[in-house]
């Protein structure tokens, strides 16, 4: 088995700080967010496998970055006080530049992750 499918294994199966990030979101973040990231976040084998089919691996391993950036853009839409806007947005784009850097740039998540980060730029607070 290759060293690069046993690590897909693993990031697939191991419970871990995404899993620990989550318990912070409400049903409406939830439902804020596309089907993948509930089956990736906290799914079972059977969702997590038809998810990984359905936009492939080499996106579905990555693709919890891209769920928690979706999370702090809309968390940074909602927020007023300007200190945590700006923390929500700061993390929104971190997560956005994780997925550019790892997805191909022939990949329409990547260049979903392109245009919502600069979407979260442009929300930044002076």
């Amino acid at each position: 088995m290759k060293l690069r499918t046993i690590a897909a294994l693993f990031a697939l199966s191991a419970p871990g700080i995404a899993s620990a990030q989550t318990q912070e979101f409400t049903a409406y973040d939830w439902a804020t967010l596309p089907k993948y990231c509930d089956a990736r976040l906290r799914g079972d084998e059977a969702s997590k496998n038809l998810w990984s089919d359905r936009i492939g691996q080499e996106h579905f391993i990555h693709v919890h970055h891209f769920c928690f950036g979706l999370h702090y853009l809309n968390k940074a839409k909602f927020t007023f006080d300007k200190r945590k806007k700006n923390e929500a947005i700061e993390q929104a784009i971190k997560q956005f530049d994780y997925v550019i850097q790892r997805w191909q740039p022939s990949s329409t998540f990547r260049a979903d992750a392109i245009r919502y980060q600069q979407q979260a730029r442009s929300m930044r607070m002076p």
